[in-house]
């Protein structure tokens, strides 16, 4: 079995794995599905482009790698990963609501899946000692996840990333 800490490393890996499917898709993504999203939605995606979603997960990268650092060096802190990985679930769950929604596959999707269910394992066979408090801290963790992305695509589009 592997241990806590090379579960706790090889997470990012995994991440970007799924984020690198994002990236690649994004613009076959925006070609084909945005046109069909409602007008309130679309307009928000509108000037996205592949270069300020890829900055924003270079981003979140680094933000997964401090964090990453900071749970090796104090392990008592588990919980606390534990959260963040169960938020990441929750992101996966939103591309699979999200690909039932369009009917179709959504960016992201295949590699989500499959690191969820991996990640399913990591939860399982990290320690932690309060589930209640990690289980709540995942939804902080999700709110602030959604809020960095917000604020990120915001200062992006600010500093003309557009299409």
């Amino acid at each position: 079995m592997l241990t806590s800490n090379v579960l706790i490393s090889l997470f990012p890996s995994f991440f970007m794995l799924h984020e690198m499917e994002e990236i690649i898709f994004f613009n076959k993504f925006k070609q084909t599905i945005i046109p069909k999203l409602p007008l309130k939605i679309k307009d928000k995606m509108v000037n996205a482009s592949q270069s300020l979603f890829s900055l924003i997960i270079l981003e979140e990268l680094i933000l997964l790698m401090i964090f990453t650092y900071i749970i090796l060096i104090h392990p008592n802190f588990n919980y606390l990963y534990v959260s963040l990985i169960l938020a990441y679930d929750y992101h996966i769950i939103g591309h699979i609501i999200q690909s039932i929604l369009v009917r179709s596959y959504t960016p992201g999707l295949v590699l989500g899946v499959i690191s969820g269910i991996l990640s399913i394992y990591w939860i399982v066979n990290i320690p932690v000692l309060n589930w209640i408090l990690t289980f709540i801290l995942s939804l902080v963790f999700i709110i602030l996840i959604v809020i960095n992305l917000i604020c990120c695509y915001q200062i992006g589009l600010k500093f003309r990333f557009k299409k």
